[in-house]
Protein backbone atom coordinates (compact mmCIF):
# COMPACT_ATOMS: atom_id res chain seq x y z
CA UNK A 1 0.00 0.00 0.00
CA UNK A 2 1.39 3.77 -0.99
CA UNK A 3 4.33 1.59 -3.05
CA UNK A 4 5.43 2.57 -6.32
CA UNK A 5 2.11 1.96 -8.41
CA UNK A 6 0.32 4.23 -6.52
CA UNK A 7 2.52 6.96 -6.41
CA UNK A 8 2.84 7.07 -10.03
CA UNK A 9 -1.45 6.70 -10.52
CA UNK A 10 -1.13 10.56 -8.60
CA UNK A 11 2.34 12.03 -10.72
CA UNK A 12 0.47 10.61 -13.81
CA UNK A 13 -2.37 12.50 -14.05
CA UNK A 14 -3.65 15.93 -14.24
CA UNK A 15 -5.28 18.12 -12.63
CA UNK A 16 -8.43 19.91 -13.80
CA UNK A 17 -7.73 23.49 -13.69
CA UNK A 18 -7.51 25.13 -16.84
CA UNK A 19 -4.27 27.84 -15.62
CA UNK A 20 -0.58 25.53 -15.86
CA UNK A 21 0.91 27.28 -13.26
CA UNK A 22 -1.15 27.25 -10.91
CA UNK A 23 -1.44 23.19 -11.97
CA UNK A 24 2.75 23.41 -12.11
CA UNK A 25 2.47 24.44 -8.67
CA UNK A 26 0.40 22.16 -7.18
CA UNK A 27 2.40 19.53 -9.24
CA UNK A 28 5.17 20.60 -7.34
CA UNK A 29 3.23 20.60 -3.74
CA UNK A 30 2.06 17.14 -4.69
CA UNK A 31 5.55 15.95 -5.09
CA UNK A 32 6.46 16.97 -2.30
CA UNK A 33 4.04 15.75 -0.03
CA UNK A 34 4.09 12.17 -2.49
CA UNK A 35 7.90 11.96 -1.58
CA UNK A 36 7.51 12.51 2.54
CA UNK A 37 5.18 9.46 2.39
CA UNK A 38 7.43 7.51 0.71
CA UNK A 39 9.82 7.57 3.59
CA UNK A 40 7.29 6.94 5.88
CA UNK A 41 7.33 3.02 8.29
CA UNK A 42 4.25 1.94 9.04
CA UNK A 43 3.96 -1.31 11.54
CA UNK A 44 2.58 -4.28 10.58
CA UNK A 45 0.84 -6.37 13.03
CA UNK A 46 -1.56 -9.48 12.97
CA UNK A 47 -3.39 -7.64 15.98
CA UNK A 48 -4.54 -4.56 14.75
CA UNK A 49 -8.11 -6.69 13.68
CA UNK A 50 -8.73 -7.58 17.52
CA UNK A 51 -8.69 -3.72 18.55
CA UNK A 52 -11.72 -2.29 19.89
CA UNK A 53 -12.89 1.02 21.86
CA UNK A 54 -15.05 2.49 24.34
CA UNK A 55 -17.14 4.51 21.33
CA UNK A 56 -17.74 1.50 18.96
CA UNK A 57 -17.65 -1.04 21.78
CA UNK A 58 -17.50 -4.58 20.82
CA UNK A 59 -20.05 -5.87 18.47
CA UNK A 60 -18.90 -3.66 15.69
CA UNK A 61 -19.42 -6.61 13.14
CA UNK A 62 -22.94 -6.66 13.84
CA UNK A 63 -25.56 -4.47 12.00
CA UNK A 64 -28.07 -3.02 14.21
CA UNK A 65 -31.72 -2.63 13.32
CA UNK A 66 -31.54 1.30 12.49
CA UNK A 67 -28.47 2.13 10.37
CA UNK A 68 -28.39 5.56 8.19
CA UNK A 69 -26.28 5.11 4.72
CA UNK A 70 -24.78 8.22 2.73
CA UNK A 71 -23.66 8.02 -0.71
CA UNK A 72 -21.52 10.21 -2.75
CA UNK A 73 -20.88 10.11 -6.51
CA UNK A 74 -18.15 11.17 -8.80
CA UNK A 75 -16.91 10.44 -12.25
CA UNK A 76 -13.29 10.96 -12.49
CA UNK A 77 -10.92 11.19 -15.01
CA UNK A 78 -8.32 7.82 -14.66
CA UNK A 79 -9.44 3.78 -15.11
CA UNK A 80 -11.02 1.98 -12.65
CA UNK A 81 -7.61 0.17 -11.84
CA UNK A 82 -5.87 3.72 -10.65
CA UNK A 83 -8.75 4.94 -8.95
CA UNK A 84 -8.63 1.77 -6.55
CA UNK A 85 -5.29 1.72 -6.21
CA UNK A 86 -5.03 4.90 -4.96
CA UNK A 87 -8.30 4.32 -2.72
CA UNK A 88 -6.42 1.67 -1.03
CA UNK A 89 -2.73 3.98 -1.23
CA UNK A 90 -1.50 6.04 1.86
CA UNK A 91 -1.62 8.72 -0.43
CA UNK A 92 -5.59 8.66 -0.84
CA UNK A 93 -5.93 7.76 2.79
CA UNK A 94 -3.39 11.07 3.34
CA UNK A 95 -4.42 14.00 0.63
CA UNK A 96 -8.22 13.32 1.02
CA UNK A 97 -9.34 13.97 3.80
CA UNK A 98 -10.68 17.07 5.53
CA UNK A 99 -8.51 16.13 8.61
CA UNK A 100 -4.97 14.99 9.32
CA UNK A 101 -4.88 11.28 8.90
CA UNK A 102 -1.64 8.76 9.54
CA UNK A 103 -1.47 5.39 8.77
CA UNK A 104 -0.22 3.61 11.42
CA UNK A 105 0.27 0.31 10.50
CA UNK A 106 -1.51 -3.41 8.57
CA UNK A 107 -2.35 -6.82 9.86
CA UNK A 108 -0.34 -8.07 6.67
CA UNK A 109 2.10 -7.00 4.43
CA UNK A 110 -0.03 -8.17 1.63
CA UNK A 111 -3.05 -6.03 0.64
CA UNK A 112 -5.53 -8.38 0.55
CA UNK A 113 -9.02 -9.04 2.26
CA UNK A 114 -9.33 -9.78 6.07
CA UNK A 115 -6.71 -7.56 6.53
CA UNK A 116 -6.74 -4.06 8.88
CA UNK A 117 -5.30 -1.27 8.40
CA UNK A 118 -5.19 1.23 12.07
CA UNK A 119 -4.83 4.91 11.57
CA UNK A 120 -4.70 8.13 13.94
CA UNK A 121 -7.72 10.43 13.03
CA UNK A 122 -7.39 13.83 14.45
CA UNK A 123 -10.74 14.68 13.94
CA UNK A 124 -11.90 18.47 12.91
CA UNK A 125 -8.14 18.85 13.70
CA UNK A 126 -8.19 18.59 17.64
CA UNK A 127 -9.08 14.93 18.82
CA UNK A 128 -7.06 12.25 17.99
CA UNK A 129 -9.05 9.37 17.18
CA UNK A 130 -7.18 5.85 16.85
CA UNK A 131 -9.71 4.04 13.92
CA UNK A 132 -8.85 0.59 12.71
CA UNK A 133 -10.53 -0.71 9.45
CA UNK A 134 -10.95 -3.98 8.66
CA UNK A 135 -11.09 -5.22 4.90
CA UNK A 136 -14.31 -7.42 4.56
CA UNK A 137 -14.39 -7.62 1.11
CA UNK A 138 -11.91 -7.35 -2.10
CA UNK A 139 -13.13 -7.01 -5.76
CA UNK A 140 -9.89 -5.49 -7.58
CA UNK A 141 -10.98 -3.11 -10.00
CA UNK A 142 -14.37 -2.96 -9.06
CA UNK A 143 -15.42 -2.58 -5.30
CA UNK A 144 -14.13 -3.23 -1.80
CA UNK A 145 -15.63 -2.76 1.32
CA UNK A 146 -14.02 -1.99 4.96
CA UNK A 147 -15.64 -1.99 8.41
CA UNK A 148 -14.37 0.26 11.06
CA UNK A 149 -13.85 -2.26 14.20
CA UNK A 150 -12.56 0.88 16.01
CA UNK A 151 -13.01 4.19 16.13
CA UNK A 152 -16.41 6.84 16.53
CA UNK A 153 -19.13 4.59 15.41
CA UNK A 154 -20.76 1.59 17.11
CA UNK A 155 -21.19 0.95 13.33
CA UNK A 156 -19.40 1.83 10.31
CA UNK A 157 -19.29 -0.10 6.73
CA UNK A 158 -17.99 1.64 4.00
CA UNK A 159 -18.49 0.61 0.32
CA UNK A 160 -15.90 1.44 -2.17
CA UNK A 161 -17.09 1.32 -6.14
CA UNK A 162 -15.21 1.72 -9.70
CA UNK A 163 -16.87 1.36 -12.25
CA UNK A 164 -16.00 1.98 -16.00
CA UNK A 165 -17.27 4.90 -18.03
CA UNK A 166 -16.80 6.94 -21.26
CA UNK A 167 -14.77 9.34 -19.37
CA UNK A 168 -12.81 7.24 -16.80
CA UNK A 169 -14.37 5.92 -13.98
CA UNK A 170 -18.09 6.20 -12.18
CA UNK A 171 -16.57 6.35 -8.51
CA UNK A 172 -19.32 6.27 -5.51
CA UNK A 173 -18.41 5.94 -1.55
CA UNK A 174 -21.31 4.23 0.30
CA UNK A 175 -21.40 4.28 4.17
CA UNK A 176 -23.74 2.65 6.50
CA UNK A 177 -23.57 3.36 9.79
CA UNK A 178 -24.86 4.13 13.40
CA UNK A 179 -23.32 6.02 16.39
CA UNK A 180 -25.43 4.30 18.73
CA UNK A 181 -26.46 8.03 20.38
CA UNK A 182 -29.85 7.38 18.79
CA UNK A 183 -31.91 7.81 15.38
CA UNK A 184 -32.08 11.75 15.48
CA UNK A 185 -28.01 12.08 15.89
CA UNK A 186 -27.25 9.81 13.25
CA UNK A 187 -29.96 10.89 10.65
CA UNK A 188 -29.90 14.60 10.84
CA UNK A 189 -26.02 15.73 12.66
CA UNK A 190 -23.80 13.00 11.76
CA UNK A 191 -25.25 12.30 8.08
CA UNK A 192 -24.72 15.99 7.45
CA UNK A 193 -21.31 15.60 8.88
CA UNK A 194 -20.80 12.98 6.78
CA UNK A 195 -22.02 14.30 3.59
CA UNK A 196 -19.44 17.15 3.98
CA UNK A 197 -16.87 15.08 4.58
CA UNK A 198 -17.38 12.69 1.30
CA UNK A 199 -17.79 15.80 -0.67
CA UNK A 200 -14.63 17.07 0.68
CA UNK A 201 -13.02 13.73 -0.14
CA UNK A 202 -14.31 13.24 -3.80
CA UNK A 203 -13.66 16.74 -4.42
CA UNK A 204 -9.94 15.61 -3.60
CA UNK A 205 -10.32 12.69 -5.18
CA UNK A 206 -11.44 14.96 -8.33
CA UNK A 207 -8.32 17.43 -7.85
CA UNK A 208 -5.37 14.31 -7.65
CA UNK A 209 -6.79 12.13 -10.14
CA UNK A 210 -9.16 14.35 -12.89
CA UNK A 211 -12.65 15.30 -13.02
CA UNK A 212 -15.09 14.45 -15.85
CA UNK A 213 -17.63 15.73 -13.79
CA UNK A 214 -18.71 17.19 -9.93
CA UNK A 215 -19.54 14.90 -7.45
CA UNK A 216 -23.44 14.23 -6.95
Amino acid sequence: MGGPRQLRVIRGLATTSPDREHDRGHDRVLRSSVRRLRGRRAVTTSSYHQERGLLSGRKVHERPEHTTTVRREVVLAASPEEVFDFCLSVDGYSFIMPYRVDVIGYSSAQLEAKMAIAFRVRFKHVFPVRWVAYLEEMDRPHRFVDLQTRGLFRYFRHTHVCEPHADGTRYRDQVEFATGWGRWVDSVLMRRELQQLFTHRQNRMSALLGSARSPE
